[in-house]
């Protein structure tokens, strides 16, 4: 099931033009997901500020008659809970919308999966910056979730299904650098629009993701479709014409073009035919125990570096009340500093709202000068060595941070 058939654009070009309009169409998917998850960072954590005025903060009277008068007490603690739940309910829709490619995406195009993904991100977007409340507003943030997560979780295979062999691991890169991008652009707006008294202040940070998305809606409408799934689907005569446009043309007479897209197809038809043998034998159970696969293994590996790769920063969220702290939590997470680098840096560090929002766009260029690294490094030096250098510095950062957070509270 897909909205639209394949068609060679000329404009495109040939071979390499057509997998680098590609990659950036994939970044542009990426980018958003990162400036989705930028643009909270400076919106949250003042008083006063039009966006706080607008979205208060439900009073625990009100919360204690909705769960009973004894967790009042609780619940006036739990504001700075309340306030984070409220921002990170986007992440409730990014898990559906990644479930529902991961157990029905196949069945669509991959292009499809996208389109959808950026339409469902516009409804939420435009609910979010026309919210009055505090309803609409987690309304807008759960079903943006559910766009940027169908998006996140097709993205990348569609990119790598249309970029040569050799390209796959700088085209990944990229798009992890763009995601970096997006962060960063998201703090440097919320920064340049702090000083509005007006809504503006927020609904505009809000808004400049649909462009983005608009970029990529645009773009991946005349892109080829993943030739891996047309096979899959029986659309041979389709997925040879793709592999023909992506394929780099030889210099002389196309024969060598010609003997590439012959053998890149037969490996398709290959692997395809390997996973028909294999359909019906299949079991979810298998990822869970060893045998000849190895399936656990692998699938520990690939989920336990993308849980570490979240579980690699850290940071103390507190607030307090007179000198005393009403709630503290500690959570280690990159996401928690992409989301509350601000609040973390006006409650807990007490920086002044100007400084913690320039401290985060910083902090966000750090992020970005960093994943350049890998773009220019991943083939030539491969996955496993780049992983291994990185946990080697996360490891002695996170050491340094640790010594330095026991001198400041001992001291």
């Amino acid at each position: 099931m897909r909205f639209l058939r394949s068609r060679r654009y000329g404009f495109l070009g040939q071979g390499q033009s057509v997998m680098n309009t590609a990659a950036v169409a994939a970044g542009f998917g990426m980018l958003l997901l990162g400036y989705d998850q930028g643009v909270m960072a400076g919106l949250i954590g003042s008083e006063g500020t039009p966006f706080s005025n607008t979205f208060k903060n439900p009073d625990a009277a009100t919360l204690g008659i909705m769960v009973g008068e004894c967790f009042v007490p609780a619940l006036r603690a739990s504001q700075n809970l309340i306030r984070i739940l409220r921002i990170a309910i986007y992440e409730i829709g990014c898990f559906v919308g990644a479930g529902f490619s991961f157990f029905w995406g196949e069945n669509f195009s991959r292009r499809t999966c996208m389109i959808w993904g950026v339409l469902v991100m516009f409804v939420g977007a435009a609910l979010q910056t026309a919210a009055m409340n505090m309803g609409q507003l987690i309304a807008g943030r759960v079903i943006t979730g559910l766009g940027n997560g169908l998006n996140f979780s097709t993205i990348p295979t569609w990119a790598s299904e249309v970029s040569g062999l050799e390209e796959r691991g700088r085209v990944a890169a990229f798009n992890g650098w763009l995601i970096i991008w997006g962060v960063v652009i998201a703090y440097w707006t919320d920064y340049a629009c702090a000083s509005y008294t007006t809504d503006m202040q927020f609904r505009f940070p809000i808004a400049l993701q649909i462009l983005f998305g608009l970029i990529m809606l645009v773009m991946v409408l005349f892109l080829p479709e993943s030739p891996r799934w047309l096979v899959s689907r029986g659309y041979d005569d389709e997925a040879k014409e793709v592999l023909d446009w992506i394929t780099p043309r030889a210099k002389e007479k196309g024969t060598e073009q010609i003997e590439v897209v012959e053998q890149t197809y037969r490996s398709i038809i290959q692997a395809r035919e390997l996973e028909k043998e294999a359909e019906g034998k299949f079991s979810y159970a298998e990822l869970f125990h060893g045998g000849a696969g190895q399936n656990w293994r692998r699938m520990a590996l690939c989920a336990g570096i993308m849980a570490c790769q979240q579980l690699s920063g850290y940071a103390s969220i507190f607030s307090n009340t007179g000198g005393q702290p009403l709630l503290t939590i500690c959570l280690d997470s990159i996401n928690l500093l992409t989301y509350y680098i601000s609040y973390v840096l006006q409650n807990s560090v007490g920086l002044d709202r100007h400084t913690s929002l320039l401290v985060g766009g910083i902090n966000g260029i750090e992020y970005l000068v960093a994943a350049i690294i890998p773009i220019w490094t991943i083939e030539r030096f491969g996955r496993r060595k780049l992983l291994l250098l990185s946990a080697c510095g996360q490891t002695i950062s996170m050491a340094i941070l640790s010594a330095a957070l026991w001198f400041i509270t001992a001291h």
